[in-house]
């Protein structure tokens, strides 16, 4: 919830505060979907561009809706290093699906 976010943001020494008004329109937006993946889930969670662990503010321009999966994934990476990070894995995929990790052995 967006009070426990602020108050997390409060405790790493961000500077910022962002209200629920705020954070819904950032989920309109992204059509209520996933920044990074474009999944639609029952549960978005707040990410951070730029990480708050890396001197990144809780601030409005700051903030983009991740699923859980996404923003677990992306960890304390900034917004651009995440983004590369799929763009290879989805260019590795598209061009040896068959040694894609996590794939089951046929």
């Amino acid at each position: 919830n967006q009070h426990a976010q602020n108050r997390r943001a409060r405790q790493e020494g961000a500077e910022g505060s962002v209200t629920y008004f705020e954070w819904s329109r950032v989920l309109f937006r992204y059509a209520y979907a996933c920044a990074y993946c474009g999944s639609w889930t029952e549960r978005l969670t707040v990410d951070h561009r730029i990480p708050l662990s890396r001197g990144g503010k809780h601030v409005l321009e700051n903030l983009i809706p991740a699923c859980l999966r996404c923003n677990l994934r992306k960890g304390s990476s900034t917004e651009r290093e995440f983004r590369v990070r799929l763009a290879i894995e989805r260019a590795w995929a598209e061009r040896w699906p068959e040694k894609w990790p996590g794939d089951p052995p046929p």
